[in-house]
């Protein structure tokens, strides 16, 4: 097998719907296409062809030529490449042609691939030997059908060889077709090649004068039979059969070829002339040529054959209007569709067209109007003089640019389609063919359209790996779109094609892919209106199938009406009437008719049948068969196979289908009903249920029962006709209100009248009503009768429990549980309960629906009105007062008398017994309740509460404790949360007057007992029980203080060790971290460019780190490397395409103005004046300014200088020593620049080492001690926000570490027990790398760490796996520790093959599901009580602080150092800009009388360590290729802050409330305050410098580092806010008399008019 076969892979993908570009088209949720086949290519695609007849598929990669089968299987393999070759060569095929040029390996790219069946060979042209052609056998491709040029000819020339394009990225397109001489030909258009093209080698135009002969377009002979004319211009003069483009027009005419195809007996060629792509948007690039073949024998002579250039004609195509025009073709595919203008098929052409911005759209044109457009174009030509048309004078052929008159001559048809005698030269239409976009979308690369049964049908591939599929309405708008996402996410080729064997299969290219689409995934559709509804063309219903298909997949799709296709629409699927459609129990009914509608195929002569289910089926008769619909009967099934009524119905439906040779067509139901179960299924409104019901009911008066059957011997019988008035008296009344009724009627009723808002308190009591026959519905939160609710839910909330009794039970279980609360239920049987785990059986005869709480609640109520004299009056007099002084309605306390009587169930009697119990029950402040309202939101929490109150030696209340059971006799209380902290003899509790003794269970419950008996008559009564708490001020204090000193002495006892770790750390961790570090590794500095670019652009540059500068890996045998970053200012600028020749001449104009120091001045200050023009903007001028005059940094100075000076006058006036204390105005950030610049040199050979070895050592110090994943804290560290207050010990070890593929003998390397597996990566990897610069690291993120624990056993370590632990809710990061890792432990690691981004970054996972050492904030184990947290040892952490000492002891040395290159004069590197630029503000001061040396100091203070050196502390990323994490940037925070504290003149006043990042350097910020007025009294002293030695030095500066930067590109950004300000800027020029003496506003609107007649997209964002 060849081994490209097993490439070929098997894919089986679904399209899945995505949001439209354009949202007027809605989407479909949907699948739309399969992919059914794929072939995948080691290397990138070219071409491919199909073979309609056998549907091989041949497919030209580069250096490779595929035969494969119609599954896209390999049959044949041939390489074609790579070969030796040079540009400048002939071909070797060309006798006696040597070359002096050297040839080297060059890749073979197909450029042509053509399939001629009627010759049995396969045309295959590469980008080698000058465009070469082979002849190839289709059977087997490895096999050379014809030997060109044959052996040992002498007579080959050049022409026949150099056929296709001879670049990679140049085009070429062509077609076979044959003359009526019946001679095969070949049409090639190929991109020129040559001289002065971007495609020819430069410095070689002598050379390439052996090639200028090669036509763009030429028609050569393919007569394999005649191989001394093979490849030739097959008429004679070979010029007349050519389409050549001028050698010196030939940069106005660079031809793109898109496609080449066959219309009628046209030859059609889609091209792009790419010279116009810098020229407006709004001119079409786009052009379509036509040339006529000689398919046909038209002429009167067969040896006459019409010339290429007599019919050869253009015009330009354009889609869109109004500026939004697509200028680019990329597709195109000639269809024949059926248009809202008939109802034939028309022919279209369908194009793709782009622009720069990525976006694209569809067109289409008519074929009718393109050919109109031509003749009337040769009408023009011919008969009078027209702008219209113009004769081509760019082609070799064209005699002149204008026509020629030619009076008045009539054409023919023929000549008018293909040219005359006097018509010979190639012509171009000059208005070019408009079309409106039918769809737009970003990236579409590729179009193929096919006509499925009326619908036209799109397929779009795009650039990003997506095909799209759209269904277009007759007036070629969109219905619906799909799209599929293709492997890897690749290009999909220009070129689509249909299988020509089966056009519901597509075969589509991408860059390294060829695959074989189905159309349409019909199957997933299950039903018929799905499958019509989908909006899929291809899709239809297969009737008799029963399935949705394309049509050529339904057996019986060909017979008329046994296929219904989208076009139909949904109401023609089958359905189904029966007669009857509802069938009594009792009828008797033999056979049943149905009649079919929709659209069913002629049902006689098969097998029908009605299948009933459960193994029922009856044979059906055919009676009528006209089309849209048929009739039929079946025997109904039996009566005693009828299925039973389900309880509590009187129906049931029953399925029924009508089945065709036993697959089921359509199907329905008819309903069997029981008229005498209507009746009973509501008893008390069985009158009623009877007469409503939709079945045909009778109710029997006399019965009392409902009948099916209408007897007329029995008068007594009522049915639906009569009033249902005699229903409703004969049952029940509803009334909405309590009012006297009296029904005046001369029958006989029972009648039982109700109301929905008495008794019903919740949900379940309303709609439990129903049982009861009463039509109550819940809504708007209260009951009322169902006509009244406009929102009704049936569904009640969420129950909820009040009571349980009892609360303990036998183990042995059979405890009868009695559960109280609110919507439990409307009845017994919807009821389900359990305990823990276990079902408890419900007694239903013991149900009540909420009924206790119901009663008390109600009772309550009516009590309350009654003794507040808003009640029934019967009711006020049934309340006796307990204390007769007082009248019942002047009292809102009262308690009531309960009367010695037995306990009535029913009536008043009943009522003055119940109401005085639960009434005393209450608290008096419940009693007191002022409104109704009130006193019903009381009662919600009052059988649950009862109030604590404190001793009165207290002053005010200090606990509310909830008391859930309190039994008489005594027994368990539960207490709530109380800060009292009282021992159990501290409480006291009375019930009554009587003491209850207390013992404690827990801090929650306590049981207390009451020591003796209550009488009988106290038995009797309501018991209040009141908790009253005795508080003792001294027992309290006295217990709080004996804790306190015990917390004391343990906390006293945790510092003693923490101080001795300390200052055993102190002394020792300075000694262990100078040996450790690597003094080899060197520096990674970072090139000056990417200095400048970091330091100019920050937030640009942190920008591009997580985009372009983010590392992307190659592989090399050291491991993974970082390719460099890129950076716009630091890449050759280029006008984009659109950028007219004037665009360079603009900038160059612009640059000159730059250059005057007037007009720059009054540039900046114009921009500044604006409000609009914001501090982002300033910042990003003055960097674009420095970028663009780095090669001239002394006029940069001296515009600096005089831009200073304005500022320094504007502050002088206010508050000079706040000058330069920000970056506010753009000269503030062109002095920073202009810093960084002068600055860097020193920075690099004097500040580098210094600041490299302190981060270093603050990176080794913190990795010594234990760091937290998640929260970044550390043992160790510098900034108090990162220190991890917790006694989290590490304890070290080594481990021994392979790296497979690093090149490198195994490393022992440290880590400590609480690392996570992701640090130890992290620590393995800047072992095996820290001598290259970070950016080539891996990452932890990128490899695999697997753990050789015993023997042949490994695991690989993750930070979360299986083994993961949970604590305090949370999954804790695998450690060391976790997998028990010992000492001298064998690691291998090694390069992931796919980056696993499940968990990604430590520092980014979420803190609420995961943990590593602490909990964020340092705040767990007050706010969450867990049992592990509630035993810790009660530590303050301000005793970690200590740490910060350590860490900054272990650090003083390599930061005295440091502080020390910054704030010293090497004598062989005297930091000349800086006293220069000293003297400046000394000599500024004078000028202005300012003598306080506080304001000096603070000017150099805010020129250089704030505006530089602070800067650079705080970004050493700007300086060195290293990692900067979250935590060292802290630490580098303090440090910096050390510093600016050490310029300051201020004294710093510092307590024990200040920052400890003040405090922690605070001891050393008088000697860091000496030296740096040392330092600036050193500059003060050196020898000034003239301003002839700073030009010098800073030109050289300016040589040292010049063509770094992208000039251009930095003016084009610069020229962007002048074009946005240019009134403004006009305005000042004309303003400043010296720069409008200069005519400078003058040379500033040249520089727009320049520029402004060209569109440039620039490609940066500084």
């Amino acid at each position: 097998m060849p081994p490209s076969e097993k490439i070929a892979v098997l894919i089986l993908g679904v399209l899945v719907l995505e949001s439209p570009w354009n949202a007027h088209h809605s989407p479909c949720l949907a699948i739309a296409l399969q992919i059914q086949q794929a072939f995948a290519s080691p290397n990138q695609t070219n071409n491919f062809v199909v073979d309609e007849v056998s549907r091989k598929v041949y497919l030209a990669t580069v250096n490779t030529v595929y035969q494969l089968n119609g599954t896209l299987s390999v049959e044949v393999e041939k390489r074609t490449g790579p070969v030796e070759d040079n540009l400048l060569c002939h071909a070797p095929q060309l006798p006696q042609a040597p070359c002096e040029h050297p040839k080297s390996l060059t890749d073979n790219f197909n450029k042509l691939l053509e399939l001629d069946r009627e010759q049995g060979v396969l045309v295959v042209c590469g980008s080698v030997y000058q465009g070469f052609c082979e002849l190839r056998k289709m059977e087997n491709i490895s096999e050379i059908a014809v030997e060109f040029p044959p052996h040992g000819e002498k007579t080959v020339f050049p022409s026949m060889l150099n056929i296709a394009a001879n670049h990679p990225n140049a085009s070429t397109v062509g077609l076979i077709f044959r003359s009526h001489g019946g001679n095969t030909r070949l049409l090639v258009g190929a991109t020129y090649t040559g001289a002065g093209t971007q495609f020819f080698p430069k410095n070689h135009s002598k050379e390439d004068l052996r090639f200028e002969n090669t036509p763009e377009i030429a028609i050569r002979s393919l007569n394999i039979n005649d191989l001394s004319r093979l490849f030739t211009y097959d008429i004679n003069p070979s010029e007349d059969n050519v389409f050549k483009i001028k050698q010196e027009v030939k940069q106005k005419n660079k031809l793109h070829f898109v496609h080449a195809f066959i219309q009628k007996s046209y030859a059609y060629i889609a091209i792009n002339n790419d010279a116009n792509m810098g020229h407006k948007q709004s001119q079409p690039n786009s052009i379509l040529a036509r040339i006529c073949l000689d398919t046909e024998n038209t002429r009167k002579s067969t040896s006459e054959s019409r010339k290429l250039t007599e019919s050869f004609i253009q015009m330009p195509l354009q889609c869109g209007y109004n500026g939004n025009i697509y200028n680019r073709l990329v597709s195109v595919h000639p269809a024949e569709i059926h248009s809202g203008t008939g109802e034939g098929l028309e022919s279209h052409l369908f194009g793709v067209f782009t622009k720069s911005d990525r976006k694209s759209a569809l067109c289409a044109f008519r074929f009718s109007d393109i050919e109109e457009e031509i003749r009337q174009g040769r009408r023009n030509c011919s008969n009078s003089p027209s702008s219209d048309v113009q004769v081509l004078d760019s082609v070799i052929q064209g005699s002149g640019a204008a026509c020629v008159h030619k009076g008045n001559l009539v054409l023919q048809p023929e000549q008018l389609d293909c040219g005359a005698a006097h018509l010979q030269h190639p012509l171009a239409l000059r208005r070019p063919l408009r079309a409106t976009p039918l769809f737009e979308s970003l990236g579409l690369s590729s179009v193929a359209v096919d006509n499925i049964h009326n619908h036209t049908v799109v397929f779009l591939g795009t650039s990003t790996g997506r095909l799209r599929k759209l269904t277009l309405l007759k007036n070629l708008t969109v219905a619906n779109q799909w799209a599929l996402k293709l492997p890897a996410g690749e290009s999909v080729h220009h070129i689509m094609t249909f299988d020509p064997m089966d056009r519901n299969y597509l075969y589509l290219m991408t860059s390294h892919h060829l695959l074989r689409v189905k159309v349409a995934a019909c199957g997933q559709y299950r039903t018929c209106s799905d499958c019509l509804g989908a909006g899929d063309a291809h899709c239809g219903w297969c009737t008799l199938e029963s399935r949705c298909s394309i049509q050529r997949e339904c057996s019986w799709g060909l017979q008329a009406r046994s296929w219904i296709g989208m076009g139909e629409g949904p109401q023609q699927c089958p359905s189904m009437t029966l007669t009857p459609q509802e069938i009594s129990l009792s009828a008797d009914i033999k056979d049943v008719g149905i009649l079919i509608n929709g659209s069913v195929p002629d049902l006689v002569g098969s097998r029908v049948e009605c299948d009933y289910g459960l193994g029922v089926a009856t044979v059906a008769t055919v009676h009528l068969d006209y089309g849209p619909a048929q009739i039929q009967t079946c025997p109904l099934l039996p009566r005693e196979r009828y299925p039973h009524i389900p309880p509590g119905r009187d129906h049931l439906m029953v399925p029924v289908a009508i089945k065709v040779n036993g697959t089921s067509v359509v199907s329905g139901t008819f309903i069997i009903y029981d008229c005498e179960r209507t009746g009973a299924i509501h008893p008390k409104t069985a009158c009623i249920s009877c007469l409503s019901t939709r079945w045909r009911c009778y109710w029997d008066q006399n019965r009392h029962s409902c009948l099916s059957t209408k007897d007329d011997s029995k008068p007594s019988l009522l049915e639906v006709t009569l009033s249902n008035s005699l229903c409703i008296l004969a049952e029940r009344i509803h009334v909405n209100k309590a009012l006297p009724f009296v029904p005046s009627l001369s029958l006989s009723l029972s009648v039982e009248v109700y109301n929905c808002g008495v008794g019903s308190g919740d949900c379940s009591q309303c709609l439990g009503r129903e049982d009861q026959g009463h039509l109550c519905g819940w809504c708007d939160n209260i009951c009322r009768p169902r006509d009244d609710c406009q929102y009704m839910s049936s569904q009640c909330p969420d129950p909820e429990i009040t009571k349980i009794s009892p609360l303990s039970g036998p183990l042995e279980g059979g405890t009868l549980l009695t559960v109280q609360g609110r919507n439990m239920g409307r009845r017994a049987d919807v009821v389900k309960v359990s305990i823990g785990m276990v079902p408890c059986k419900i007694l239903p005869y013991q149900y009540t629906v909420s009924v206790h709480s119901r009663i008390d609640l109600n009772i309550l109520d009516h009590t309350y009105q009654a003794i507040h004299n808003s009640g029934p009056k019967y009711l006020s007099d049934l309340m006796l007062p307990s204390c007769p002084t007082r009248t019942l309605h002047s009292s809102r306390s009262i308690s009531l008398q309960q009367p010695h009587t037995r306990l009535k169930t029913m009536g008043g009697r009943a009522f003055s017994c119940v109401s005085p119990r639960l009434w005393n029950a209450l608290p008096v402040t419940v009693r007191a309740a002022e409104s109704l309202g009130s006193f019903k939101e009381q009662l919600k929490t009052e059988p649950l509460l009862i109030q604590l109150y404190c001793h009165p030696d207290l002053t005010t209340p200090v606990a509310l404790i909830v008391v859930c059971v309190a039994v008489f006799w005594g027994g368990l209380a539960q207490k709530g949360p109380s800060d009292l902290e009282l021992a159990p003899e501290e409480y006291s509790v009375m019930i009554g007057s009587y003491p209850c003794d207390i013992s404690f269970h827990n801090n929650q419950l306590f049981h207390c007992t009451i020591n003796g008996s209550l009488g009988s008559s106290e038995g009797e009564l309501p018991v209040t029980v009141t908790l009253v708490v005795y508080c003792t001020k001294s027992r309290r204090a006295e217990r709080y203080w004996q804790k306190t000193l015990l917390q004391m002495e343990e906390m006293e006892s945790q510092i003693r060790d923490e101080i001795r770790k300390g200052f055993a750390e102190l002394q020792t961790d300075m000694t262990d971290l100078t040996k450790e570090l690597n003094r080899s590794q060197g520096i990674p500095f970072l090139e000056y460019k990417q200095f400048v670019t970091r330091t100019f652009f920050p937030k640009m540059c942190s920008d591009y780190e997580r985009s372009l500068v983010q590392p992307v890996y190659e592989n090399d045998a050291l491991g993974p490397r970082a390719l460099p970053e890129t950076h716009p200012l630091l890449q050759d600028w280029q006008p984009s395409n659109t950028a007219k020749p004037n665009m360079e001449e603009g900038i160059t104009l612009f640059s000159t103005l730059l250059n005057n120091k007037h007009f720059l001045v009054t540039f900046v200050h114009a921009l500044e004046q604006q409000k609009d023009f914001a501090i982002r903007d300033r910042c990003s001028l003055a960097s674009l300014l420095t970028i663009a005059l780095h090669g001239k940094l002394e006029y940069y100075t001296s515009i600096m200088k005089d831009l200073l000076v304005d500022l320094i006058d504007a502050s002088a006036a206010k508050n000079p020593k706040l000058m330069l204390r920000r970056t506010e105005s753009v000269v503030e950030k062109m002095l920073t620049n202009w810093m960084s610049i002068c600055m860097y040199s020193y920075l690099k050979e004097t500040v580098g080492e210094p600041f490299f070895l302190l981060l270093c050592a603050i990176r080794q110090q913190i990795n010594k001690g234990s760091i937290d994943a998640i929260t970044g804290k550390a043992r160790y560290t510098l900034n108090e926000e990162w220190l991890l207050r917790e006694n989290v010990e590490a304890k070290p070890q080594n481990i021994n570490v392979s790296f497979q593929g690093c090149g490198m003998d195994s490393l022992v390397v440290k880590v400590v027990n609480t690392d996570t597996i992701c640090q130890v990566k992290e620590k393995i990897l800047e072992a095996f790398y820290k001598n290259l610069p970070f950016s080539q690291w891996p990452r932890a993120e990128d490899v695999d760490l697997e753990w050789f624990a015993s023997g042949s056993n490994s695991r690989i370590l993750q930070d979360l796996d299986n083994t993961s632990v949970m604590e305090d809710g949370r999954k804790k990061l695998n450690t060391v520790t976790h997998y028990q890792i010992p000492e001298g432990a064998s690691f291998a690691m090694s390069m992931k093959d796919k980056r696993d981004n499940t968990l990604g970054r430590a520092k980014d996972l979420d803190t609420e599901k995961y943990v590593h050492l602490v909990l964020p904030h340092d705040e767990p184990f007050e706010n969450k009580k867990s049992h592990r947290q509630s035993h810790r040892k009660k530590v303050l952490p301000e005793i970690y602080l200590t740490r910060l000492l350590s860490t900054k002891g272990t650090l003083q040395k390599f930061l005295d150092d440091l502080f020390q290159a910054i704030l010293s004069i090497p004598a062989e590197r005297p930091p000349l800009a800086i006293k220069y630029f000293f003297d400046f503000l000394e000599e500024q001061a004078d000028k202005r009388g300012i003598t306080d040396p506080d304001t000096l100091h603070i000017w150099k203070t805010n020129c250089l360590p704030l505006r530089f050196w602070v800067n650079i502390l705080k970004n050493p990323q700007f300086v060195f290729d290293i990692e900067k994490t979250d935590h060292m940037d802290a630490c580098l925070s303090v440090i910096a802050q050390a510093f600016i504290d050490a310029c300051s003149v201020s004294d710093l006043q510092l307590g024990k409330d200040s920052p400890t990042n003040k405090l922690l350097y605070a001891k050393e910020i008088p000697e860091y305050k000496k030296r740096v007025q040392c330092y600036y009294k050193q500059i003060h002293e050196m020898a000034p410098l003239s301003e002839q030695e700073m030009n010098a030095h800073l030109a050289e500066e300016s040589r040292k580092y010049r063509n770094e930067f992208n000039t251009n590109l930095a003016l084009t950004e610069i020229y962007k806010y002048a074009k946005k300000y240019r009134n403004q800027v006009v305005s000042a020029l004309e303003s400043n008399p010296t720069a409008k003496r200069s005519q400078l506003h003058h040379k500033f609107e040249q520089v727009i008019a320049l520029v402004e007649d060209n569109i440039y997209e620039c490609s940066s964002e500084a």
